[in-house]
């Protein structure tokens, strides 16, 4: 299809990546975000009236929903503001599609909606529970939620991807590949809660683009969620060690005591692998060389 896409979140760690990959595609974008420039168009999603006229003035066909808060910054302290942007923002963008025509909605939730699940569950897929244990797991299982409602009363169509956890070059807010690389970089001790016998699963950001532009694009597809990870999970100490022997093979690796019990992540990509002809194309490895490389550039 050569449809008008309104990407929001495009200045964000997957939005401009996004933009980049659709206009690649020869796709009409319409590129907004809070700040305007000569090439972003200024949406405030939580304004009403913001979002009602950006959607007039481009009258896309596609709206992929990226503008979001995330509560991984570890000075983030106001949940208050994240459920007003998150669960409001989502909430204007639904009805002014509705309003407006458009034909589907392109929602990024998170696998953070599972919560805790217990080992004789793994692997989690798209009919497993959600127990959200966050203000940002929360404002994704009520969004997802509302994207559902409006899907049921309306013409317009959605798809979200539950992602797991992406990781790459010029992410803002720190995830534990991160954490852990800027520590060996620094020679700081890198710290492992528990034993860290526990797993869980990364995504590089490009899998995760091609995962949205597929969404994009495809005429139609049989279901309306989809969980987006590698299959692969991948033990937190043998990360760990990964990640010291590309910087410094010595350096050591501190288990912190836990609170409590910490549950692996495994999960079962196979409907998207299926159905969106979809799949990780960056191995772990690579995708570490690829975020030390900028790590240790000018950024």
């Amino acid at each position: 299809m050569d449809s008008k896409v309104l990407v929001t979140g495009a200045t964000g760690f997957l939005g401009k990546r996004l933009v980049k990959k659709l206009r690649g595609m020869n796709l009409n974008v319409v590129a907004a975000d809070l700040q305007a420039t000569d090439e972003i168009v200024s949406l405030d999603v939580r304004d009403k009236e913001s979002v009602n006229a950006v959607l007039e003035s481009s009258m896309p066909e596609v709206v992929v929903h990226l503008a979001a808060i995330n509560d991984n910054n570890p000075n983030f302290d106001r949940p208050y503001d994240l459920y007003v942007n998150n669960i409001q923002g989502t909430l204007n963008i639904c009805e002014a599609a509705t309003r407006f025509g458009v034909r589907r909605i392109v929602f990024p939730s998170s696998t953070s909606i599972y919560g805790n699940v217990q080992g004789e569950d793994l692997p989690i897929s798209e009919m497993t529970r959600t127990q959200p244990l966050t203000p940002y797991a929360t404002s994704k299982v009520c969004e997802e939620m509302l994207v559902r409602d409006y899907v049921r009363r309306t013409n317009t169509k959605a798809l979200m991807f539950r992602f797991s956890i992406i990781y790459g070059p010029e992410q803002k807010h720190a995830n534990v590949i991160e954490q852990f690389m800027r520590k060996a970089i620094s020679g700081d001790p890198i710290e492992l809660l528990g034993d860290g016998s526990h797993t869980r699963e990364f995504l590089y950001v490009d899998d995760a683009i091609d995962a949205l532009a597929v969404g994009t694009n495809a005429p139609s597809l049989p279901y309306d969620t989809y969980l987006i990870s590698t299959g692969n999970p991948i033990k937190l100490t043998q990360l760990a060690e990964k990640i010291s022997k590309l910087i410094d093979p010595h350096a050591p690796i501190l288990n912190i005591q836990s609170k409590g019990p910490i549950f692996s992540q495994y999960y079962d990509v196979s409907r998207a692998m299926t159905n969106l002809n979809w799949k990780p194309r960056v191995p772990l490895d690579d995708g570490l060389s690829l975020m030390l490389e900028w790590l240790r550039g000018p950024n």
